[in-house]
């Protein structure tokens, strides 16, 4: 069972339970009764991962206490197993199956980040020098750095 400070409730924005649903998948008409039993069974990574997966089953989680990691139980433990599990279930992929390219795992916010220069040319908050922000971000650009350029200048 995992430790309660590991774990926190799941809360769902409101607007997403109330938006309309298209059940595309045969697997969702399947009576909410069902589902409801599948997320019990399952353990709490698990059951997160089929709330996140769609509209409809993101809704019918709703009906079940769910927990999802806790990033103030994980900070600093960036060999957490669980951390870990639940980033490779959803980090970004190509067409092929691949990890993109233009994303990048930040060690310290403890979440994917574009690594395009584009997306961080307009995120300089101006306290930093200049050079020293764009040598930030080619680093996390090329992937030498393991902190997105955000969190290496909240250091700074």
């Amino acid at each position: 069972m995992p430790k309660n400070h590991l774990w926190k409730a799941f809360i769902i924005p409101q607007n997403l339970l109330n938006s309309p649903t298209i059940l595309s998948s045969p697997f969702l008409v399947i009576p909410t009764e069902l589902l409801i039993q599948i997320f019990r069974h399952a353990d709490p990574l698990d059951q997160l991962c089929l709330a996140l997966s769609c509209k409809v089953l993101l809704q019918t989680s709703a009906l079940v206490s769910l927990k999802t990691l806790s990033l103030a139980g994980h900070r600093g433990l960036c060999s957490c197993r669980k951390i870990e599990e639940f980033l490779k279930r959803v980090e970004p992929l190509d067409a092929h199956g691949k990890p993109k390219r233009s994303w990048g795992y930040c060690v310290d916010c403890i979440r994917y980040r574009p690594t395009r220069k584009s997306y961080w040319k307009g995120k300089h908050t101006g306290w930093l020098r200049t050079k020293h922000w764009e040598m930030a971000v080619t680093c996390w650009n090329v992937g030498y750095s393991l902190q997105c350029p955000e969190c290496w200048g909240t250091e700074r």
